[in-house]
Formats: C-alpha cells, sequence, structure tokens
C-alpha cells in the first residue's frame, strides 16, 4: 500500500494571505480617510498634504520593490521564452513582476508608514524614509515573510532620529475649540509634565473621536477600536495581542493613576493613557503583523505584555515620549527567542509560560505604582503647568512701562518676551509698543513679533498661517493708531492657562505660535493693570 505524505497544515482556510491583506488595506484606508477629511477642516493644504504623505510613501515603496525585483523578473522572463519560444519575454517579465509586487504587499507597508508620520512631514522625508523601511526593513531580509522587524516601524523610527526636527506635529486650527499646543503633541506636553498632569485640560471624548493632532493615524481612537474589533472577528488580526498590550498599559496607568493621587479620575486618567501617542494605532496595525510576531498563542501574548512593558517604560521613566514604535522593534528582536523557548510547548508546561506573562505584567504593574508614588501631587496644575506667566512690570517714565513676562514651570522658564509699553490713560489707549527681546530661536514666534523681519521660511509652513501672524502684529504690536484698553483687556483670560480664555480670545491668540501671542497679550494687560487702567 502506497501512503500519501504532506506537511502540516492538513486543514486549510480557503482565505489566502492576499485576500487578508485586501481587508489589512481597507482597515487603513479608512483610517487614512478620516485623517483627510480631518485635515481639510483644518485647512485644504494641511487635507492635501494628508494625501500625498500616504501616496508618496506607497508609491516609493512600491517603486523600490519594483527595482529590486526587476533583475529576477528579467531572468524568470527569459527563462520561459527560453523553454517557449512563443512567449514575449516582456510580458512574461510583466508577470513575474506582478505576482512579486502583488505577493510582497508594500502597499500596506507604505500606508503604515504614512499614518505614523504627521502632516507636517516634508515629502523628501516620506520618501527616504519609505526608502529605508522597505529595503533595509524588508527587501535585504529576503523580502515578506523574511523580514524580523516591521518595516513601517522602521522607516517611523528612522524618521524621528534623523529628521526629528523636521516632523511638524501641531497646524493652525480654526473650526474646533479644543486646546492643542502647536508644534507639540500631546504625549510630548505630558511627558514635560511627568505624565501626571491635569494642566492640559484633555477632553477625553475629542480625543476619542480624534480631534487633536498627532500622526495622521494614530488620533482617530474610537474608529480604530471599532476597525480593530471587526479584524479580530474577520481572523485578519489576532486579538490576543491588542487586548493584552493595550489591557496592561490601562492597568499600569491606573495604578499610576491611584498612587498620583488622582482617585476616581484614575480611570479617565488612564483611559487618556491608552488614547494618545499612537498605542491603540500600534496595538492594531503594528503589533499584529503576523511576520513579525511569534507564532504560538502564548508567545504573542508574552509579546504583547512585553511590549507594553517597554512602551511604559520608555514613557515613564525615558526621555521619548512616543515610546510606541520603540517597543514594536525590540519586542521584534525578541520574537525568534520567544518562538524558541516556547517551541513544543502546547498543554504541557503551562506554568512556566503564564508565569513569565504574569511576571511582565506584574513588573508592569509595579512601575506604575512606582511611577504614580513618585510623581504624586505633580497633578496640580498650579504646582506645575508648562502655560503658567508671570510678569514684572516697571514704570520708567510718565505713561511708559517696561514689562518682562516669563513663561514656563516654577524653577524653569520656557520662553521670555520684554517690551516697552506706552499708555495714553486720558484715551484708555495703547499708543506704542516695543518689543524689545523675545526667545531669540529663529522660530514662528520671533518671526511674528517682528513682523516679518526674520523670514516665515517653509519650514514654519505647518506650524502657522503667516498672513495671520502678520495681521496680529500690525493690529495689537504695530499700532498704526492708538489702540483701545478694551480691545487687549477683552482678550485676556482671567487665568494665565489657554484653558480659561474664551473661544473668541483663542481664535485672537491662534496663529501658529499661540503661547507667543497669549503671552504678548498677558504682557500688555499686565500693564494696564499695573497702571490703573482696567475697569
Amino acid at each position: 500500500m502506497k501512503f500519501s505524505m504532506s506537511p502540516a497544515p492538513f486543514l486549510r482556510r480557503k482565505r489566502t494571505t492576499l485576500a487578508i491583506m485586501l481587508e489589512l488595506t481597507i482597515a487603513l484606508a479608512l483610517v487614512w480617510l478620516a485623517s483627510i477629511i480631518y485635515y481639510f477642516t483644518i485647512g485644504t493644504n494641511h487635507g492635501l498634504q494628508a494625501i500625498l504623505i500616504g501616496v508618496v510613501s506607497t508609491v516609493t515603496m512600491m517603486l523600490v520593490e519594483f527595482l529590486f525585483y526587476l533583475p529576477k523578473c528579467i531572468k524568470d522572463g527569459k527563462e520561459a521564452v527560453s523553454k517557449n519560444s512563443e512567449l514575449n519575454c516582456f510580458k512574461e517579465t510583466m508577470k513575474a513582476m506582478g505576482y512579486k509586487l502583488s505577493h510582497s504587499f508594500g502597499w500596506v507597508s507604505g500606508l503604515i508608514l504614512a499614518l505614523l508620520l504627521p502632516v507636517g512631514t516634508p515629502l523628501y522625508v516620506v520618501v527616504v524614509s519609505a526608502i529605508i523601511a522597505i529595503l533595509v526593513g524588508k527587501l535585504l531580509f529576503g523580502g515578506f515573510g523574511y523580514n524580523i522587524f516591521n518595516p513601517a516601524i522602521v522607516g517611523r523610527i528612522f524618521a524621528q532620529l534623523c529628521f526629528g526636527t523636521s516632523l511638524a506635529y501641531g497646524v493652525e486650527e480654526s473650526v474646533s475649540d479644543f486646546t492643542i499646543f502647536t508644534g507639540a503633541t500631546i504625549t510630548s506636553q505630558l511627558s514635560n509634565n511627568n505624565w501626571m498632569t491635569t494642566g492640559l485640560d484633555i477632553d477625553l471624548w475629542k480625543l476619542l473621536l480624534g480631534n487633536y493632532q498627532g500622526t495622521l493615524g494614530e488620533t482617530f481612537t474610537l474608529l480604530i477600536l471599532v476597525i480593530g474589533v471587526v479584524l479580530a472577528i474577520r481572523k485578519v488580526i489576532d486579538w490576543k495581542v491588542p487586548v493584552f498590550y493595550v489591557g496592561t498599559l490601562y492597568l499600569a496607568s491606573l495604578l499610576a493613576g491611584l498612587c498620583g493621587g488622582y482617585g476616581l479620575g484614575s480611570f479617565e486618567y488612564a483611559l487618556i493613557q491608552i488614547s494618545i501617542g499612537g498605542i491603540m494605532f500600534g496595538a492594531v496595525f503594528c503589533l499584529t503583523d503576523p511576520v513579525t510576531n511569534p507564532t504560538s498563542p502564548s508567545g504573542k501574548v508574552i509579546f504583547a505584555v512585553g511590549a507594553a512593558l517597554f512602551t511604559f517604560v520608555i514613557r515613564y521613566f525615558a526621555s521619548a515620549p512616543e515610546g510606541v514604535a520603540y517597543s514594536i522593534l525590540l519586542m521584534n528582536m525578541l520574537t525568534p527567542l520567544i518562538d524558541r523557548c516556547i517551541k513544543g510547548f502546547t498543554t504541557k508546561k503551562l506554568l512556566p509560560k503564564w508565569g513569565v506573562i504574569g511576571g511582565i505584567m506584574l513588573a508592569s504593574m509595579v512601575l506604575g505604582v512606582s511611577s504614580g508614588f513618585v510623581n504624586h501631587g505633580a497633578y496640580d496644575a498650579e504646582y506645575r503647568r508648562q502655560n503658567e506667566f508671570s510678569s514684572v512690570v516697571e514704570k520708567v517714565e510718565d505713561n511708559v512701562y517696561h514689562v518682562e513676562v516669563e513663561q514656563g514651570e516654577k524653577g524653569r522658564v520656557w520662553s521670555k518676551i520684554e517690551m516697552k509699553v506706552t499708555l495714553d490713560m486720558n484715551n484708555r489707549t495703547v499708543t506704542k509698543i516695543e518689543v524689545l527681546s523675545y526667545g531669540g530661536n529663529g522660530g514662528f514666534g520671533d518671526a511674528l513679533l517682528t513682523g516679518g523681519e526674520i523670514e516665515f521660511s517653509d519650514d514654519f509652513a505647518y506650524f502657522g498661517d503667516k498672513n495671520k501672524a502678520l495681521a496680529f502684529y500690525d493690529k495689537y504690536i504695530k499700532l498704526d493708531s492708538p489702540l483701545s484698553f478694551d480691545e487687549y483687556l477683552t482678550i485676556y483670560g482671567k487665568e494665565n492657562s489657554i484653558g480659561n480664555w474664551s473661544s473668541e480670545a483663542k481664535g485672537v491668540i491662534r496663529v501658529g505660535a499661540t503661547y507667543t501671542t497669549m503671552g504678548f497679550i498677558y504682557g500688555v494687560c499686565e500693564v494696564i493693570n499695573y497702571a490703573g487702567g482696567a475697569q
């Protein structure tokens, strides 16, 4: 009797890898579309930039793959013709190329990389990062199925390390009253305040809807969550990876909040932590990459909780607030080790496997508790708040005052504006303002305060609107004609936090250098108050 021998698995699903990747592509396209719509609400240029980043990233990766596979496909075409002279060499080459490209899935990595970049990323940075991502992160390892690192994550970290100053996150927002910090992500702001501050006054619901600025794909937490559930039900991704990753981070953040003095507010605090910084996007679209994941179910759980531990450590105890990408890359390196340790474990030796999982989760919990205790009380906005202002006013002669405005937290000054203000007390007007000194870093705020004497370079394009900045300068600083006290006082909030300013006031000061304009208005109003001009 003759037996037919074949390797496992013996039962195969009808769905192919190509079909699964197409479903994943649709999911990514939905997030991309949401990002495009959001940035079009801010401005046409921003919406177009969101489209271009996705297109350029995807096309670049596909082009690199085309060039990489071209010699092999030409060889395959010639071999096909040598076996059958009736075949056309060019057609056979393109046929081989079509198969290679359609089964290499470069467009998926291209979309993911695009969604990991902020809207202010220059297109040349997108091109270079895409080339490094697909070439170094994938093709040099042998292509799809052989790479040990997630290509998109390789490209994102390359962009961060080599072009960090070019990755512009903040842009002028004209339709939303949600408080954003121009040029900085929410994670950066939280990191500057030890992750324990409530000074940002973050609206959780708007955070879940994606009504803030970060990378193109990270902000739409609720949408990504729904997509993740659908993909898990469709078995496009393994549910264990995102659930254990996000769940571990939530528990660690909850303990950090409880030990940090948040009380019942710790539950909302933990939700905020898992809704920002790309955690949900990374959990659904990056950590679940089957090529760079362990193969066994328990290995995937160890992979997920390990990534959560690294993310928490990098966020709370290192200098990189956006720690998701680094944690994924670190766990990609450990995947072969996890596979080797778990190899052959099915129902046997469950205790060691779950002991490792429990140990990593326990380590995350301990870190959460320690972080909370170390930073206990730091959530007090009066104790530590980056957008806190202080001023020193001095009368230098009749109706002429010197004022210095400092912005920062106690013991640390972020920026300073020094100016001389001339008042007409009889008519209750400001007649002259002379800016004596400013930040001096050549940024958008400096260009604004000098009325464009410091050039508004193209690097500022996504930090604000040059025309609005110049209009602010002409009306409130240049003063071709005297301006009434009330013009300044009606803008000024009762407290020196932007969260307490009216929506109309925010519309005036948000020209691209929010804290520069805010500090300027604050300084003028302090002079008016000092002189007794406020009513």
